[in-house]
């Protein structure tokens, strides 16, 4: 009884995994068609926009930058300890860039 049992259940996974191989196979390629063909249409307004507008998305970027910057500023600020040494925000920065130039020079 059990070597039947054993070769249904060997039957049944070789045909489920063929059937779900293949249903991954089509989603697949279906959403890399769906992704060439959105990217077909956004690109060239992309681009159109970024050259029409540099000016604005140069100052977007910016005021990012500057509003992320005073938003972990203000963070930092809240503890006691980082408020009264700048230094230690100094070394902790300073540290963290160190750590992950040397995790990039690692990894690349």
């Amino acid at each position: 009884m059990m070597p039947v049992l054993t070769s249904i259940a060997r039957k049944f996974q070789s045909l489920f995994t063929k059937e779900t191989s293949s249903a991954f196979e089509v989603v697949e390629t279906s959403t890399t068609e769906f992704t060439k063909t959105v990217d077909g249409y956004v690109t060239p307004v992309r681009k159109t926009i970024f050259r029409r507008f540099p000016v604005l998305f140069s100052l977007l970027v910016t005021f990012g930058v500057s509003a992320t910057v005073l938003g972990l500023e203000q963070i930092l600020l809240q503890y006691k300890i980082l408020e009264e040494s700048p230094m230690l925000i100094l070394l902790i920065g300073m540290s963290i860039l160190v750590f992950t130039g040397t995790l990039y020079k690692k990894l690349g």
